[in-house]
């Protein structure tokens, strides 16, 4: 049986030194230093890049030796302003994601999901409350405030008030 490497994607003989010998080199580590760096949050990619001073071969000759590991930057100004927008805009989406929904839309839904329990729980809707029988019968003595609620004024929907 052989071991597999995921991040060089190759397979190797199943023994222990072998391994430890294939996990302490070079080509080994790049893969997975590599692998990591897709990995890594664009805030973090942004800090580490901003630290960094210009790498003069990759700017000058588009070429580096080092790749990804140089420790000068290959970013660009632009490549630099862009991160920082997608950053600052991925920073905005969680900020908004986080807002309080309007006070309409948490009622609807509210009012959406009380429906579907009524329905589902075969639920019988129940005045709390009952208008005595002697004020039904002096019903028109009463002002409209104190009067028995007709149902076809429940069902109407009012938006505004005033």
């Amino acid at each position: 049986k052989k071991y597999y490497c995921d991040y060089c994607q190759k397979y190797i003989q199943n023994d222990r030194n072998i391994i430890k010998n294939h996990l302490n080199g070079i080509p080994h580590q790049n893969a997975r230093f590599d692998h990591y760096l897709k990995c890594k949050d664009i805030n973090q990619i942004l800090d580490e890049e901003l630290n960094k001073k210009p790498c003069r071969n990759f700017h000058e000759n588009k070429n580096c030796i080092f790749d990804t590991r140089c420790r000068f930057s290959h970013y660009t100004r632009r490549k630099l302003d862009k991160l920082q927008r997608k950053a600052q805009q991925i920073e905005h989406n969680r900020f908004v994601a986080k807002l309080p929904k309007p006070i309409n839309a948490t009622l609807d839904e509210f009012m959406e999901k009380r429906t579907k329990r009524i329905i589902r729980e075969n639920i019988e809707y129940k005045p709390f409350w009952k208008y005595p029988e002697n004020l039904i019968q002096e019903n028109k003595e009463l002002p409209p405030s104190l009067q028995e609620i007709q149902p076809k004024l429940i069902q109407l929907d009012f938006e505004e008030w005033g």
